[in-house]
């Protein structure tokens, strides 16, 4: 059974990881100028919005892989003797991750499907500028939390499935200089959202703001 939710595992998180690489790479690209960011979600949503997609080969995967993680990390023997660092590195991503992709995923998609506003670059910019302390920090966490998790989770499903990639720890340290490289820009991106890279425009005034502001009663009066 354990190499069964091995593999269920290995196969919803390689899936997945389809859509978390295009999310990091829109990230990334922000930080090359105005409209990278946009453009690449516009581009991409075509596909990962459509129904079959969505549902089929983007949540159903997710709630699969969340529920097998679980199931998994019960059915492990307790250890006395310390866990090897990336490994370490890759569970405590996950927490953050389960801590997050569900409150994530409403802020993002359900006001969408509810208000029918995009969040895009102007609702990452609103959240910046309405709490800066917290989105700032949270957003930097979730970007590397996903580029960690992403690579060792990859690295690891794909031993699972019998292709021979080496060790996720051998990967994480022959990637190390591609792997800062990619943080680095993801972090720009970031700043991106928060107008220290590059001008933006009035953060409270977008469509995703107003949802806040009209809906919620939050975010302020149009105003930073």
């Amino acid at each position: 059974m354990e190499r069964g939710l091995a593999r269920l595992q290995a196969v919803t998180g390689l899936t997945f990881a389809v859509f978390l690489t295009v999310h990091l790479f829109a990230l990334c690209a922000s930080a090359l100028g105005p409209g990278w960011y946009d453009g690449v979600q516009r581009s991409t949503q075509v596909v990962y919005r459509a129904a079959p997609y969505e549902w089929l080969l983007l949540l159903l995967p997710l709630l699969v892989h969340i529920v097998v993680g679980v199931m998994r990390m019960r059915r492990r023997p307790r250890r006395t003797a310390p866990l090897p660092w990336a490994v370490r590195l890759h569970r405590l991503s996950a927490w953050f991750l389960l801590a997050v992709i569900f409150g994530h995923a409403g802020a993002t998609r359900g006001l969408q499907a509810v208000y029918d506003v995009d969040c895009g670059f102007a609702g990452v910019s609103f959240a910046m500028a309405w709490m800066p302390g917290f989105f700032t920090v949270y957003y930097a966490l979730l970007a590397i939390a996903g580029l960690v998790h992403g690579v060792y989770g990859v690295s690891s499903a794909l031993a699972t499935l019998g292709v021979r990639v080496g060790a996720p720890t051998q990967v994480l340290r022959r990637a190390a200089v591609p792997l800062v490289v990619i943080g680095l820009l993801a972090i720009a991106g970031v700043a991106s959202f928060g107008g220290w890279l590059y001008a933006i425009p009035q953060p409270f005034d977008n469509d995703y703001a107003r949802v806040y502001r009209d809906v919620f009663g939050v975010g302020g009066k149009g105003t930073p």
